[in-house]
């Protein structure tokens, strides 16, 4: 199933994968060849993988996309 959903620009994400680990990007926008998040050790990535939930920062914790 494909799910479309707004990102705040600088928006912090929280995905979950399959095996019950956790992984934090940021969301720096987009360019030519797409979206551009950003993982905690500063790398580059053009999406987040696959994923069974995602999550985006806010000032009370985390709320599920």
């Amino acid at each position: 199933m494909n799910k479309s959903m707004k990102i705040p620009l600088g928006a912090t994400l929280r995905v979950k994968r399959e095996d019950g680990s956790f992984e934090i990007y940021v969301f720096q926008g987009s360019d030519q060849h797409g979206a551009i998040y950003m993982d905690l050790h500063g790398v580059r990535h053009g999406d987040v993988g696959l994923y069974v939930e995602i999550a985006i920062k806010n000032t009370n914790g985390w709320n599920l996309l």
